[in-house]
C-alpha cells in the first residue's frame, strides 16, 4: 500500500496550561538567582529549556505521521489549479493574483483567513482603522475561510485558525498549494491538509538563518522547521539568504526557484502620468505668471 506522509495536529497541551507552565519557568528562575547555586542555575536552565521546547512543540501542535494514499485528491480539470493561502489582502501581493489570475494555462483561487485592508478596519500594524484606497479583491478568484480564533488576528500565530481546510481542499480540488512559510497556524494547517489529501505544497517564505542563535534554539528550529522544507515539492526563494537558510534545513537545490519581490511597474506608471497630467493643467503660462 502507497503511503504518503501528513502532518497531523497533536494538541499536548491549552494554551492556559503554556501560560500556567511560563509563569512556573519564572518562578524557578528567581529561585536559582536568588540562591546563586550553580546547582540550582544549572537545574532551572534544563527546565526552561524543556518548557520552551515543549510549549513550542505544543503550539506548532504538529507530528509527522502517515495517511493513506487512499485520501489523495485527483483533480480531472483540463488547467492545473493553483490555490494560495495567505492570511488577508495584501497591497503589493493582489497585482500579482491578478496577473495570475489572467493567464489561460492555470486556474487560480485564494484563501484568506481575513479581509483586513480590504475593508475598513483596525490595523494592529499602523495602529489606526484604515481601509487601502485601491481594488483589494477584483480580478481574480478569491474566498474568505471562517476564522476560528479566540482572538483572531493576522499578526499573531494563534490568531488565524481555520479547521476546515482539508474538507475546503478536498472540495475545491486544486493540484498544487502555494503556502507562505509557516509563521502562523492557518499556514501550518495548510501544510496539514495539502499532505493529508496527497497535494504537492510550495512554500514562499522570508526565512533566513538568524545570527547569534544559541545552538540548543538553532537545533530545535532545525529540527522543527526541515520536515516542513524538505516536504514541500518546490521552494521559491526571494533571496540569497533565504536559500541559504533552506540549504541548512537540508532541501534539494533542484527545488529551488527563484521568486524575487517584484513592483508594479503599470500601477506606477498611470499615477505618474495623472500626477503630470494635474500639474500640466494647474501651470500658468510665462506670460500670465
Amino acid at each position: 500500500m502507497h503511503v504518503v506522509w501528513s502532518l497531523s495536529l497533536r494538541r499536548s497541551w491549552r494554551a492556559a496550561d503554556i501560560e500556567g507552565i511560563g509563569g512556573f519557568q519564572q518562578k524557578i528562575a528567581k529561585f536559582a538567582k536568588r540562591e546563586r547555586s550553580p546547582l540550582c542555575c544549572l537545574c532551572g536552565l534544563l527546565f526552561k529549556s524543556s518548557c520552551s521546547l515543549y510549549g513550542f512543540l505544543s503550539v506548532l501542535q504538529y507530528s509527522i505521521t502517515p495517511a493513506l494514499h487512499g485520501d489523495t485528491v485527483n483533480c480531472n480539470e483540463p488547467r492545473p489549479h493553483l490555490a494560495i493561502l495567505t492570511t488577508h489582502p495584501i497591497q503589493y501581493q493582489v497585482p500579482l493574483f491578478r496577473e495570475l489570475a489572467q493567464d489561460p494555462r492555470h486556474r487560480l483561487t485564494v484563501l484568506f483567513a481575513s479581509l483586513q485592508g480590504a475593508v475598513s478596519g483596525r490595523d494592529p500594524g499602523f495602529g489606526r482603522d484604515m481601509q487601502w484606497d485601491i481594488p483589494m479583491l477584483g480580478g481574480y478568484e478569491s474566498e474568505l475561510l471562517k476564522n476560528v480564533a479566540r482572538n483572531p488576528s493576522v499578526s499573531t500565530f494563534w490568531g488565524t485558525n481555520v479547521p476546515t481546510l482539508v474538507a475546503r481542499f478536498r472540495d475545491l480540488r486544486p493540484d498544487v498549494v502555494l503556502i507562505p512559510g509557516w509563521g502562523r497556524r492557518y499556514y501550518l494547517q495548510g501544510i496539514r491538509a495539502a499532505r493529508a489529501l496527497g497535494i504537492p505544497y510550495l512554500i514562499r517564505g522570508e526565512a533566513r538563518l538568524t545570527p547569534n542563535q544559541t545552538r540548543i534554539r538553532s537545533l530545535v528550529k532545525r529540527c522543527l522547521v526541515s520536515p516542513l522544507v524538505r516536504g514541500a515539492a518546490a521552494l521559491l526563494t526571494i533571496g540569497e539568504a533565504n536559500r541559504k537558510f533552506y540549504r541548512w534545513c537540508g532541501a534539494d537545490e533542484s527545488r529551488f526557484f527563484d521568486s524575487l519581490y517584484g513592483v508594479d511597474n503599470a500601477f506606477f506608471a498611470e499615477a505618474r502620468a495623472a500626477r503630470d497630467g494635474r500639474h500640466t493643467q494647474t501651470s500658468f503660462a510665462p506670460s500670465t505668471a
